[in-house]
């Protein structure tokens, strides 16, 4: 195919450099193939580790402090994720709109993309972040049964929390537009000097080493608020380096094609995360009518998504992998470079990943041991891994090629295909196993493997019809 992705002689003249745009020469071939979705993948996937650790050093620290503070640090960690879907949403759209101005060698479109999806991000984040001040206490006292000794811990990390809510925006949807011009390792810099900024701080505020003031509990939260204005801070001043500057320069007004166009491929993503979510929570009710075998199997639930963390990172790193080589693809106007960069990723995905499942399910006894010494909770967790680790080649399956479709901006194409295997086949059969059938946790843990698999079929019939490809905008044209 050629230079693919590349900047035009004249775009760098005009620009300076080499561009964001990634230069690749490809004819095509395995080997051409595999290295681009190499450079394309790995640092997602240090990425997503990294916001993993993140995460961990927060619950890790706060169990330093006693239960009640892991308690309220984990409460609101909870609520902090939904308040971040629209900026996920926002991402996949602006990664879809963006890879295919890349693909197409049009950096002009890319800043004014850019452009738009930055404002779009600061007006939503900031909202988000008003909201989280005002409304935030209020949610906590009122709509949540918390304990008295977690209510006041959580009232103090809601406001915290929000203040990050803006810079995370930021590093969300900046990272998207890295990612889809072929430089994800910018995003995971960033990331890199976050994590290593929140480890730091999380210790240092909390117990007053150094010179840091001790600030007890309240610390950890800092300690989030501050990592991600750093982070935030190094995004403005990438953007602010020669490639991007002309972006400043432009009117700073939204344009209401592109918000047309990141509404319709960003809706959808925001149905499929708040079906997922949800169906997450019926699970976690239905476990809990278990009578006595309820705290086991709620318990061993916990450990499974732990452990089964393992396969969901890389899935989802070649998942936003597909996303901007398929966008690039369809932007450079080649619908079989796509097809073939959906298929070949989605190759890799399963043969990884059952490699992975594969040492997971041997040592799924070793591994449960290792979190728990309760009898009950270690049978159920190991049962819970080894059904659910057989259909992980099938899980990557499904999630890689969503991504690709997602890529091309066929996001209502998914969402049908997720709200289906969750809603008409995962939650009905679940009641049904464990109820009716009287299989208890064994009949929900079939019913989540049985959905894998229908939402990996479902997905491979879509991508394989085709009619993803022809969803291009009139902007793409």
């Amino acid at each position: 195919m050629g230079k693919f992705a590349v900047f035009r002689d004249v775009e760098r003249q005009q620009y300076g450099g080499e561009g964001f745009l990634m230069e690749r020469q490809t004819d095509g071939t395995s080997k051409g193939l595999t290295g681009i979705i190499w450079r394309n993948s790995w640092p997602v996937l240090g990425l997503m580790l990294l916001n993993f650790v993140v995460g961990y050093t927060d619950i890790y620290v706060a169990g330093l402090l006693g239960p009640d503070v892991q308690a309220a640090v984990g409460f609101i960690s909870q609520q902090y994720f939904v308040l971040i879907v629209l900026a996920n949403a926002l991402a996949i759209g602006t990664v879809a709109v963006v890879s295919k101005a890349a693909g197409r060698n049009d950096w002009a479109g890319v800043l004014d993309l850019t452009r738009q999806s930055l404002i779009l991000c600061v007006l939503s984040g900031l909202l988000l972040t008003l909201l989280g001040f005002s409304v935030g206490p209020y949610a906590v006292l009122r709509l949540f049964s918390l304990p008295e000794t977690v209510q006041p811990l959580a009232l103090v990390y809601v406001k915290i929390y929000a203040a990050a809510l803006f810079p995370n925006y930021v590093i969300i949807v900046a990272g998207a537009v890295f990612r889809a011009v072929g430089k994800p390792v910018i995003a995971f810099r960033i990331m890199f000097v976050v994590a290593a900024l929140n480890i730091l701080a999380n210790f240092g505020l909390v117990f007053g080493l150094g010179p840091l003031p001790r600030l007890g509990y309240a610390g950890i939260a800092v300690a989030t608020a501050v990592s991600m204005s750093a982070g935030a801070c190094g995004i403005l001043a990438v953007l602010l380096r020669h490639e991007w500057k002309p972006m400043w320069s432009d009117t700073w007004r939204l344009s209401r094609e592109v918000l047309r166009e990141l509404g319709r491929i960003g809706w959808p993503a925001v149905v499929v995360q708040i079906a997922w979510n949800a169906a997450s929570l019926v699970i976690y009710q239905f476990l809990g009518y278990l009578g006595d075998w309820s705290v086991p199997a709620m318990a061993a639930y916990a450990n499974g998504l732990r452990i089964e963390s393992l396969t969901f990172l890389p899935a989802f790193a070649l998942n936003m992998a597909a996303a901007v080589l398929v966008g690039q693809s369809l932007g450079a106007h080649s619908v079989e470079q796509a097809r073939r960069f959906g298929w070949r990723i989605a190759g890799m995905g399963v043969l990884s990943l059952s490699a992975i499942a594969a040492v997971l399910y041997a040592a799924a006894p070793w591994i449960a041991h290792r979190l728990t010494s309760n009898p009950d909770v270690l049978f159920e967790t190991i049962r819970y891994l080894r059904i659910n680790l057989v259909v992980a080649p099938a899980m990557v399956l499904g999630i890689v090629l969503g991504g690709g479709m997602q890529g091309a901006g066929y996001t209502r194409g998914v969402m049908a295909v997720v709200v289906i295997a969750t809603w008409l086949i995962r939650i009905p059969l679940a009641a049904f196993l464990s109820f009716t059938l009287d299989l208890g946790a064994l009949g929900i843990w079939l019913a989540m493997s049985t959905s894998i698999v229908v939402q990996a079929v479902m997905m491979t019939w879509t991508f394989h019809r085709g009619y993803w490809h022809k969803t291009i905008s009139s902007s793409d044209a």
